[in-house]
């Protein structure tokens, strides 16, 4: 019999791919049903079925209703938009049920309209179905929760034998690999210890993963780390192999090489003049106050001092000082010939009309935000101006809107959230969550987005994409994959190092 686990895998490979429902997998049809809302929701009731239907759903309506296996209920509640409050906003719920009165998964989509209620509703509808960011990853959670479900349901009845016949797929995240050039990859790398990052899968379980021969500790993510040491002058071959308990086996090769990278790193690390700004922003007056943000810059402030930047810190900044800030650091970033600039912000962050706004601590709930508080655009304009090598900005605001309703810290699922942004060329910015989402504080000392980035800007032979991606998925994590971080990124030329 199928474990469990193979069970969901092969369930969801076949949502994935777009296939038919395996013999013994077949999800059962399902109907739509409204719960009493503020409007009537019999005119949307089409445009989600159709919706389902596309995600490969069997959707059941009229006489053939009673015959469904589930039932998905749609309700919509209303309140004001918070970017502007003479605008309603429509927030409609899904929940699916099955055999349980308690639902087996819910989803929330908000959507601000001005249109007649009966279209905005139709059109909410398809803007949770259809939207990015926010709306994409609480969407896909929806489904994937129905299909565990599912999947969990079928694990306890009869299946037919599926013999497993792949071996585990190995990921190296850093160093990165390029493609094979006539079936060998060579990566360079910094003479010393090198960490190869990675992770190891499979669809039932991996039993062993080994390095050139010696076995290589795996978590219970299959998250490996394995330390080697590369001489200056010499190549070190890299086999990973992997073998699943049905004793299949995988392997991934690769080579590192620190000729040419050595003396490439060790050129830049020369050249490279770093300069950076760090402001935490914590004791607000009249909105809330926020705990984290002074002990995240003091902490980031010293991790950056040791990664070789000079660093400007300033904390708890009334607009005058922090407009100073921006411009002080704008003017040396260009006159003293820094290469790479970075500002770092953790403190109350708000969007207005798709821009980006730092706050002040001075600040009233009947402040103007577009007045008194200080535009993202003009840090990056600054960066710009300076023509350096890498520009770096990270967000840690992204927190409920203190203009809007009160907020005691960065909780997870209220409206608030940083506005998309395009980086400028040769830039990166990185925001502790997803647009239009909101991020956690955590429990200790620091944020949780900055807790994970203080670590990994530490690890030694990290590119900033891996440092970031890295980041990602441990917040992912810490929080239940409620907070995704989100970068934006238009880097240039040769990769980036915190620390090599």
């Amino acid at each position: 019999m199928l474990s469990r686990l193979t069970v969901r895998w092969l369930f969801l490979w076949c949502l994935c791919v777009g296939a038919g429902p395996l013999v013994g997998f077949a999800q059962p049809p399902v109907v739509v049903q409204p719960k009493a809302s503020d409007y009537d929701l019999t005119p949307a009731l089409p445009v989600l079925q159709s919706l389902l239907r596309e995600r490969k759903l069997t959707v059941l309506t009229g006489t053939q209703a009673d015959q469904a296996g589930w039932r998905i209920e749609i309700s919509c509640a209303t309140d004001k938009c918070p970017l502007d409050l003479t605008v309603p906003r429509y927030t409609l719920k899904l929940e699916a049920y099955a055999a349980a009165p308690e639902p087996i998964a819910v989803v929330r989509g908000p959507h601000c309209s001005r249109l007649p209620a009966d279209q905005a509703v139709t059109q909410a509808v398809q803007v949770m179905f259809r939207g990015r960011g926010a709306y994409e990853r609480d969407r896909e959670q929806f489904f994937r929760q129905i299909a565990f479900y599912f999947s969990d349901q079928q694990a306890t009845k009869p299946t037919v034998a599926v013999r497993d016949t792949t071996g585990p797929v190995i990921d190296v995240i850093s160093p990165s690999l390029p493609p094979p050039a006539r079936g060998m990859r060579q990566v360079r790398a910094k003479s010393g210890e090198v960490t190869i990052i990675g992770r190891v899968s499979d669809p039932s379980t991996v039993e062993r993963l080994t390095l050139n021969g010696q076995s290589v500790p795996i978590d219970d993510k299959g998250t490996f780390q394995p330390v080697v040491q590369l001489t200056e002058h010499s190549e070190y071959p890299v086999l990973l192999e992997a073998r699943d308990g049905a004793g299949n086996s995988s392997r991934l090769s690769f080579t590192l090489t620190p000729q040419m990278a050595q003396q490439m790193a060790e050129k830049k690390s020369l050249a490279d003049k770093r300069l950076a700004l760090v402001i935490g922003n914590g004791n607000y007056k009249d909105v809330p106050a926020l705990a984290n943000p002074v002990n995240d810059a003091d902490a980031m402030a010293s991790s950056l001092s040791s990664l070789g930047f000079t660093v400007i810190k300033h904390t708890d900044t009334d607009r005058k000082k922090l407009v100073d800030a921006i411009n002080n650091f704008g003017e040396r970033l260009r006159t003293e010939k820094y290469t790479v600039g970075m500002v770092y912000y953790a403190g109350h962050g708000v969007q207005r009309h798709g821009q980006n706004y730092l706050v002040p601590v001075e600040v009233s709930k009947q402040s103007d935000v577009e007045s008194e508080c200080v535009g993202l655009q003009h840090i990056l304009n600054k960066m710009e101006a300076a023509n350096t090598r890498v520009n770096i900005l990270v967000m840690d605001a992204c927190r409920n809107d203190p203009f809007v309703r009160p907020a005691q810290q960065r909780t997870l699922g209220e409206a608030g959230g940083p506005a998309s942004v395009k980086a400028p060329t040769g830039t990166l910015i990185a925001f502790a969550t997803a647009p239009g989402s909101t991020a956690a504080d955590g429990t200790g000392q620091n944020g949780t987005y900055t807790e994970s980035l203080l670590k990994y800007i530490q690890t030694p032979s990290l590119s900033i994409e891996s440092v970031f991606r890295l980041v990602r998925t441990d917040v992912m994590q810490k929080t239940n994959n409620e907070q995704i971080p989100w970068e934006s990124t238009s880097l240039t030329g040769e990769e980036f190092y915190f620390r090599r």
